[in-house]
C-alpha cells in the first residue's frame, strides 16, 4: 500500500524505548489486505550511507489477523539482514499490532518498560531462515553472608522459656532464585543460617544471542505461613559482563567458546562477591514502607548481605539438570578468591546545616558504615565509633535548623574487611579522571564559543583536549600484582578489551587532531569519543560496598546518602585515587524511597564532610591529608543521677540506668574500669564536657516565639463529666509541662498578648479535640459517646527583648551551666536540657579524658574489666572530633557569642554555627 511512518530518533542508546503508536487506514477487502506485507525495520540515523539498516523484519497482515483479538500484543520480533538471514540476529523490536474492522475494539496494548518477569524467548516471532543457537548460562553458587533478621524471635522466646532446643538460632531462612528473560530455578534452602555455604551449580537454557540485558540474582526467605519474603535483588547487566564483536573462536568438545583478544566474549563472571541493597536491615513484624527496594526497584538505602558466585556461558547445549550440588574440588579452588584485608573509613563532619524542622525536636546523630560495619542498630556486629554525638538542633534564625558543633568537628572511624580488589577501582578511578578531564576541558571550548573567541584560540583549545586524550590513553591501567591479588578470567578479558579500546580510541584522536576542518564536527566526534570512554568506565565485579551516611533522630533512621566506595579509595597515584577521597563533599541527604511527590523535593539536611577509604597500613595519608586542626580522641562516659523528694541522687527504685554508663544507658562504663588501648596513653585527668548543644534552649535563633501548652482532660465512663486528666497540662508529644499560670517567661523576653484558646485547627467551639486514649492520638474536632480524652491548646507569644544587662546574665547563665555540665530532662529516654524544669525528673553530665597516641597506636577500643563476664568482653568504643582554633583541653567548648537574631538560653543561634575553615591549627 506504499504507507510508512517513522519514529522520533533516539540519540545514543542500544536500548531505545519509543512508546508511539502509528495508524493506517486501508479501504480494500480483507482477501486482499491480509496478503500486504508490513516490514518494521531499525536505521542508524546518524549515518547516511546505503548500509545504514541495522535490521528487519517482515510478515503479512495475514498472520497478525490470524492471531486472537486479530492482534499481536507485546510481542518480540527479531531483527536480521534482509540479504543475508544467515547472519544471524541484529537485534530485537518489541511491538503490538492489531487489525481492525468497522466495529471491532482494539485490545489493550499497554507495555511496560522493563517487565523482568516475561518469558521473552516464547514471546519472540523469527523471520524464516534464521536461527538461535542454543546456550547454557551456569551460575555456580558458593555461599552468602550478612543476611539480615527476617523472621519474628517469638518462637525462639517460648523455646527459651520452656528450654526446648540447644543453642539460638539465626531467624533467617535464605534461598538464591537466578532468574533470566522471564525463566527461574531455585537453589535450596539454607534454614536458620544467615551465613550459609551452598556449594550449587543452577543452570539455565537460553537461545543465544539474547534480547535481555539483565541476569537476576534474588536471596529470599522462605516462611512456613505466609509468602516468602525478597531479602534482597541485584542485577547483573549483559552489557558489562560480555562483549561482542568479530571473534576470533573455536569449539572443543563441551562446545564451550573462547574468544580471543580481538574480539569479543560470552557473558562471564567471577568468582566474585556480588553486594545487594534494599531496605533498611532493622526488623519489623509489620510490613516496612521500603520493601518494593528489596525487589530492585529504586535506589537500595542499605546492604543486605552479599554473596560469592560464579557465571560462566556455554554454547551449543541446552541443561539437563537444572540445580546440583557442586564437585568438593571446586570448593577448594574457590578459597584463594576470599582472603580478606583490613580496611577503614575515616569521616571528619563539618557542617549540618538546613536541617527540616520536622526533625529538630529531638537529638540526631551521623551513622557511616560500609556493608554491615558501622550498623549501630545491628547487634551482630562490634560495635565502633561509627556516629557522631548525639546533638539537639538550633534554629537558624530563618527556617531550617543547624548542629552547633562549633570549633569541635565530630570525626568517626569504621574499620572493617574485604577482598582487596583495588586494582580493579584504580583502573576504574583512570578511565573516571580521563573523562572528567574530557568533560572539563569541552566545557571550556562551549564557553570559548559562547564568548565568541577567534577561531584559532578555539582551535587551540580542541588540540589541547585531543593532545590531553592522546596522552591519557597511554596511561596504564591498574593490573593485579602476583601474590597480593587473585585476578579471575572476567578481569582478563576485561583489560585486554579496555587496552584494544584505548588504543582504538587514540587512533581515532590522532586522526581527528591531523583532519578536522569544522570545530562543530570536531566537537561531535570529540563527545563520541568521550561516550566509547564512558562504556568502559564501569567495573561489573566491584565486591565492596558502598559507604552510606544515615542521619538518625530518636533512633530512627530518617535520610540517607550512598557513596561508591572507589570515590573514596586512596591510593599514592593521584590518578589512581577517587575523586572524593579526602575531599570536602556538601551532600543533600534524601529520603529513602519518596513515593509522596510533595516530599520528592523536600531538604533533610545538608552535610559538609570529608571521607577517606583505605588499608589501615595506609592510615597515615588521611592524617597528612587534615590540616584544619587537632585530632583529639576521648574517652567518654555519662555520670547519671535522678530526683528522689527533691534530692538528686544515683539511687533507688526511678534509677533505670547504671550510675555510669554510655550516652543510651545500655552499657556501665565506670571511670576506673578505662584502660587505654595498646599504643595509648591518658593525657589528663577525667574532666566535664557539656555537649555545647545543650547550652541552647528551644527559642534560640528566634526573635519572636510563641509558647504552646494543652489543657487536657478525660472521663471514666462514656458520656459522663469531663475533668482533668491524670496530667492536666502537658506539650504537644503529651509530656506534662507547667499549666499556663506558672509559665515561666525566660529572661531577656517579653510577653506581647496573654494565653489565647487556638481555635485556628480542627476543634470545636471551644478549642477541644477529642479521641479514645490520649497515648494512641488520632484527635478529632467532634465529641462522640466513647470518647474518653480531650484536649485544647493554649497559645501566648512572647517577643526578644536585647540589652547589656540580659546578654550578661545570660553569660553568666552559660559559663555556671558549662562549669556544672548537667543536662536535665523529664525521664531518661526523653530529650535532654541545660536548664533545670519543674517536671525534670533525670539529670547526666559528660565527662571526658583525652587519649593521645604513642606512635603507631592499634585501634582505639577498651575493654572494660568489671563488665567482662557479664558481656562477654563487649568493647566500648571511643569518640574523636577535630578541634579547631583552640585546643585547650580543658575549654572543650568555648563560649558563643550571643547573635542579634535571637535569644533565650545560650544565647541564641545566627544563621549558621560559626564553623568557617579559616581559624585552624595543624593536624
Amino acid at each position: 500500500m506504499n504507507q510508512m511512518k517513522q519514529t522520533r530518533i533516539k540519540k545514543s542508546t542500544t536500548s531505545p524505548w519509543w512508546d508511539e503508536q502509528f495508524f493506517f487506514n486501508f479501504h480494500v477487502p480483507p482477501t486482499e489486505l491480509v496478503d500486504e506485507i508490513v516490514d518494521f525495520s531499525v536505521y542508524n540515523a546518524r549515518t547516511l550511507r546505503s548500509d545504514a539498516l541495522i535490521g528487519s523484519f517482515k510478515c503479512d497482515v495475514g498472520l497478525i489477523y490470524d492471531e486472537a483479538q486479530h492482534a499481536l500484543v507485546n510481542k518480540w520480533v527479531l531483527l536480521s539482514d534482509p540479504e543475508d538471514a544467515s547472519l544471524g540476529a541484529k537485534g530485537y523490536l518489541k511491538i503490538s499490532a492489531c487489525v481492525l474492522g468497522p466495529g471491532d475494539v482494539s485490545p489493550n496494548m499497554a507495555a511496560a518498560q522493563n517487565d523482568e518477569d516475561e518469558d521473552i524467548e516464547s514471546n519472540l516471532l523469527r523471520p524464516a531462515g534464521v536461527q538461535l543457537r542454543p546456550a547454557t548460562f551456569t551460575l555456580r553458587l558458593y555461599m552468602a553472608e550478612d543476611i539480615p533478621r527476617m523472621d519474628s524471635a517469638f518462637l525462639e522466646g517460648v523455646k527459651k522459656v520452656f528450654r526446648i532446643g540447644e543453642e539460638q538460632k539465626e531467624l533467617v531462612d535464605p534461598y538464591v532464585i537466578f532468574g533470566f528473560a522471564g525463566k527461574e530455578v531455585k537453589s535450596k534452602i539454607m534454614y536458620a543460617n544467615d551465613h550459609p555455604d551452598f556449594y550449587q551449580d543452577m543452570r539455565l537454557g537460553l537461545q543465544f544471542p539474547s534480547m535481555c540485558e539483565r541476569i537476576k540474582l534474588q536471596i529470599r526467605d522462605w516462611d512456613r505461613m505466609n509468602a516468602d519474603d525478597i531479602v534482597g535483588t541485584t542485577f547483573l547487566q549483559m552489557s558489562q559482563v560480555s562483549s561482542s564483536g568479530d571473534q576470533d573462536t573455536r569449539v572443543n568438545d563441551t562446545l564451550t567458546l573462547y574468544l580471543r583478544a580481538a574480539g569479543g566474549f560470552l557473558p562471564t563472571f567471577g568468582p566474585c562477591y556480588i553486594n545487594l541493597y534494599g531496605s533498611t536491615r532493622e526488623y519489623s513484624d509489620l510490613p516496612g514502607e521500603y520493601e518494593d527496594l528489596n525487589e530492585g526497584k529504586g535506589e537500595g538505602v542499605a546492604y543486605r548481605g552479599r554473596a560469592l558466585i560464579e557465571l560462566t556461558t556455554t554454547l551449543g547445549e541446552l541443561p539437563e539438570v537444572a540445580v546440583e550440588d557442586m564437585p568438593g574440588d571446586d570448593k577448594l579452588r574457590v578459597q584463594k578468591f576470599m582472603r580478606r584485608r583490613k580496611y577503614r573509613v575515616h569521616a571528619a563532619f563539618l557542617n549540618a546545616s538546613m536541617i527540616s524542622p520536622a526533625h529538630a525536636d529531638a537529638p540526631i546523630e551521623f551513622e557511616v558504615s560500609i556493608g554491615n560495619y558501622g550498623n549501630k542498630l545491628d547487634e551482630n556486629v562490634p560495635p565502633c565509633p561509627s556516629t557522631t554525638q548525639p546533638t539537639n538542633a538550633v534554629f537558624d534564625g530563618c527556617y531550617y535548623y543547624f548542629l552547633p558543633w562549633a570549633s569541635t568537628k565530630p570525626c568517626v572511624v569504621v574499620d572493617s574487611s574485604w577482598e582487596d580488589i583495588s586494582w580493579r577501582l584504580e583502573s576504574l578511578n583512570i578511565l573516571l579522571n580521563i573523562i572528567d578531564t574530557m568533560s572539563a576541558n569541552l566545557e571550556r571550548i562551549q564557553i570559548g564559543i559562547k564568548a565568541k573567541l577567534p577561531v584559532p584560540e578555539q582551535a587551540q583549545l580542541l588540540i589541547s583536549l585531543l593532545d590531553r586524550l592522546i596522552s591519557d590513553c597511554d596511561t596504564p591501567l591498574a593490573a593485579p600484582k602476583d601474590g597480593k591479588h587473585v585476578s579471575n578470567e572476567l578481569d582478563k578479558l576485561m583489560a585486554t578489551h579496555r587496552a584494544s579500546s584505548l588504543a582504538s580510541i587514540k587512533e581515532m584522536a590522532i586522526s581527528l587532531r591531523e583532519n578536522a576542518t569544522d570545530l562543530q564536527e570536531a566537537l561531535t566526534e570529540v563527545e563520541n569519543l568521550m561516550a566509547m570512554v564512558q562504556n568502559l568506565a564501569n567495573e561489573p565485579q566491584n565486591s565492596m560496598p558502598d559507604v552510606v551516611i544515615w542521619m538518625l533522630s530518636a533512633q530512627k533512621r530518617i535520610a540517607y546518602y550512598r557513596i561508591p566506595a572507589y570515590e573514596l579509595l586512596y591510593s599514592d597515584d593521584a590518578m589512581k585515587r577517587g575523586k572524593h577521597c579526602g575531599q570536602l563533599m556538601t551532600l543533600s541527604l534524601k529520603y529513602p524511597c519518596v513515593k509522596d511527590k510533595d516530599r520528592k523535593y523536600e531538604l533533610p539536611v545538608l552535610l559538609r564532610v570529608k571521607l577517606w577509604l583505605g588499608l589501615q597500613t595506609q592510615d597515615q595519608a588521611w592524617h597528612k591529608m587534615q590540616t584544619e586542626g587537632e585530632l583529639a580522641v576521648y574517652a567518654e562516659t555519662y555520670e547519671n543521677q535522678v530526683n528522689i523528694l527533691g534530692t538528686w541522687t544515683n539511687k533507688g527504685p526511678t534509677m533505670t540506668r547504671p550510675k555510669w554508663s554510655d550516652s543510651e544507658g545500655r552499657l556501665e562504663l565506670q571511670k576506673e574500669d578505662f584502660k587505654p588501648p595498646p599504643g595509648w596513653n591518658w593525657e589528663k585527668d577525667w574532666y566535664i564536657s557539656p555537649e555545647m548543644s545543650m547550652l541552647y534552649d528551644k527559642d534560640a535563633g528566634h526573635k519572636n516565639y510563641l509558647e504552646d501548652a494543652y489543657e487536657c482532660q478525660s472521663r471514666n465512663l462514656p458520656g459522663s463529666t469531663w475533668g482533668p486528666a491524670s496530667r492536666p497540662w502537658t506539650d504537644v508529644k503529651g509530656d506534662p509541662c507547667p499549666e499556663k499560670s506558672a509559665f515561666p517567661l525566660p529572661s531577656g523576653w517579653k510577653w506581647d498578648d496573654d494565653w489565647q484558646i487556638d481555635l485556628s485547627r480542627a476543634v470545636d467551639e471551644e478549642g477541644y479535640e477529642y479521641c479514645v486514649e490520649a497515648t494512641v492520638g488520632g484527635y478529632g474536632p467532634t465529641e462522640k459517646t466513647y470518647h474518653l480524652c480531650r484536649r485544647r491548646r493554649w497559645v501566648r507569644p512572647r517577643s526578644f527583648v536585647k540589652s547589656a544587662t540580659t546578654m550578661k546574665k545570660q553569660q553568666e547563665l552559660q559559663k555556671k551551666k558549662q562549669t556544672e555540665g548537667w543536662e536535665y530532662a523529664p525521664l531518661f529516654n526523653m530529650k535532654f536540657h541545660a536548664q533545670e524544669r519543674t517536671m525534670d525528673l533525670v539529670r547526666r553530665r559528660r565527662w571526658h579524658r583525652k587519649m593521645v597516641s604513642g606512635g603507631e597506636g592499634g585501634a582505639v577500643f577498651f575493654n572494660l574489666q568489671s563488665e567482662i563476664e557479664k558481656l562477654k568482653k563487649r568493647l566500648a568504643k571511643n569518640r574523636s572530633c577535630l578541634r579547631c582554633g583552640n585546643t585547650d583541653d580543658d575549654d572543650d567548648d568555648d563560649d558563643d557569642d550571643d547573635d542579634d537574631g535571637g535569644g533565650g538560653g545560650g544565647g541564641g543561634g545566627g544563621g549558621g554555627d560559626g564553623d568557617d575553615d579559616g581559624d585552624v591549627k595543624r593536624l
